[in-house]
């Protein structure tokens, strides 16, 4: 079985197969300093109801185990809710939602949202504090609003993965931002590096910090976490900078099983590569990679990464 979303209760992963990723549109209510679309966001109107049932009848079609609903911010849609019930209705299995979580602030929404089975979220806590949540999203309040969603997630017994995002401004705060979800009893939460595109705008390579910066404070808080309590996996890290750690890396999903619809491509099929576990599009291994132990195993480096720091963080595992 390929390794997906873990359930709440972390028993097993929860779906393996195929997986149908359908990009909703670009409208957003938080504008974050490091979005891996910043040049797209508010550029073009999300895609029609009719359109998105379309995509979501393909994706039974296909016979997909898994569809994924991202954008932008898929819940600001008046439609969300239909578009997740009727997902449900022609039996999809799962449904997994990429969203900041600021709409399950309030408690009407998340309890009519919980008569529908089979839903995960992927919710994001940038910071411990609405300062540097905030200061994140660039959107006052949305701390606030996302903790409250996640305190609403529990008490409807809704499953979700709480993300970090690993930036100059709260690296040094990754225990406390473990602490805090451990508090607020969340049972899984994933940490990754920012995702960075080619074409990096300046404000996403202000955001970066060198991994040898990050990583000790990375350290403390996989240390000082109850394994018990909270469960925690990395993505998207080369696993030469995580090798004491390199069992909690989540990037072995399987990807030669994916079909991604975006709007900013008309909506054509696109399926991703199948080396992508190692190498997709905006990834890549150094020479010195093929003399690593972890090298069939490791996702690889952003090329942005390197363009930015270079190459010699990057120590091949004997």
């Amino acid at each position: 079985m390929k390794k997906g979303f873990i359930h709440n209760d972390q028993k097993k992963p929860f779906h393996s197969g195929k997986y149908f990723s359908l990009r909703l549109g670009y409208a957003c209510n938080n504008n974050c300093v490091m979005c891996y679309f910043y040049d797209k966001l508010g550029t073009a109107a999300d895609i029609s109801t009719e359109e998105a049932k379309k995509n979501i009848l393909l994706a039974k079609q296909k016979n997909a185990s898994v569809l994924t609903l991202t954008g932008g911010e898929p819940t600001m849609r008046k439609d969300f809710l239909y578009l997740i019930s009727y997902a449900n209705k022609i039996g999809i299995p799962y449904i997994v939602v990429q969203t900041n979580g600021r709409m399950f602030y309030y408690d009407e929404f998340v309890k009519k949202m919980s008569n529908i089975k089979n839903l995960e979220f992927l919710v994001p806590v940038y910071g411990h504090n609405e300062k540097i949540h905030d200061d994140i999203t660039r959107s006052p309040g949305s701390f606030n609003q996302t903790i409250q969603g996640i305190k609403n997630l529990l008490k409807y017994d809704q499953k979700f993965i709480a993300k970090t995002v690993i930036m100059k401004s709260n690296y040094k705060y990754l225990p406390d931002i473990v602490k805090l979800l451990t508090d607020l009893n969340v049972k899984h939460m994933t940490i990754t590096p920012v995702c960075i595109p080619n074409n990096a705008s300046n404000r996403i390579r202000e955001t970066v910090p060198r991994f040898k910066e990050a990583t000790p404070y990375l350290y403390k808080a996989l240390e000082t976490s109850d394994k018990k309590k909270l469960k925690i996996s990395l993505g998207s890290i080369a696993l030469c900078l995580i090798k004491e750690y390199e069992n909690l890396v989540s990037e072995k999903i399987g990807f030669k099983n994916m079909i991604a619809k975006d709007p900013s491509k008309k909506l054509r099929e696109s399926k991703v590569p199948k080396n992508a576990t190692k190498d997709f599009q905006n990834k890549t291994k150094l020479k010195k990679c093929r003399k690593c132990k972890l090298f069939s195993k490791c996702g690889g480096i952003w090329k942005g990464y390197i363009k930015m720091y270079g190459e010699g963080e990057f120590t091949p595992v004997r």
